[in-house]
């Protein structure tokens, strides 16, 4: 956050107005910035437990809209804060779209917020569920390898990616994936020896 200090020279406290223009919006310092924004997106979440979906749509993004959050927040890391309330923004978001009905839109809003920032393995994996249910299988292939790479022992993903990959007809991956499942998660075993069966079979009719 900004702080301002005493000082006896003009031009330092000219430096020092600037920075609070520049990191600030409209005359903000960005502690204000970040208290304005965090009560909107509050408020959200408020109307979320309402069961207000509109207006919990309409509050989150106008969070999105405000003119702090359109700059590039990995520039200075003073900005966590406001990337932080813009991450959360557009997970709920995506939550909201979903328990309305709009996949597509929420799969926008996941899309945007991995962009921000993409060390949440829950968001990649949700990225990723969202996008299997829309057959976009290539996107959600992306999705579950990225949350992997981030928590390789993640079963769901793991599950849900031996999936993907036997839709799209990668059967090598598929089986691969399975013995990985196998023996990451043992509850799974039953559905990654399935699983590889099935995909061992379409490697076998691909090759005959």
């Amino acid at each position: 956050m900004v702080r301002f200090r005493a000082t006896a020279e003009g031009e330092e406290d000219g430096d020092d107005a600037a920075e609070v223009q520049e990191l600030g919006q409209g005359g903000e310092t960005l502690e204000l910035t970040e208290a304005r924004l965090g009560a909107l997106y509050q408020k959200g979440l408020q109307l979320d437990s309402q069961r207000d979906l509109q207006g919990a749509s309409a509050a989150l993004q106008e969070v999105l809209r405000d003119g702090s959050l359109a700059r590039d927040l990995h520039t200075d890391a003073r900005f966590a804060g406001l990337r932080h309330i813009k991450y959360l923004c557009l997970k709920n978001l995506a939550r909201v779209s979903q328990e309305q009905g709009l996949e597509e839109e929420a799969l926008r809003w996941l899309g945007d917020a991995v962009a921000l920032d993409g060390t949440d393995v829950t968001t990649w994996y949700r990225l990723g569920t969202t996008a299997q249910g829309l057959h976009r299988l290539h996107v959600a292939r992306c999705a579950f390898e990225r949350a992997l790479g981030l928590r390789p022992r993640h079963g769901p993903c793991l599950e849900r990616l031996s999936e993907v990959l036997y839709a799209i007809g990668d059967m090598a991956a598929c089986v691969a994936c399975a013995e990985r499942l196998g023996a990451v998660c043992p509850r799974s075993m039953p559905r990654a020896m399935l699983v590889k069966g099935m995909a061992m079979g379409g490697e076998a009719t691909a090759e005959g």
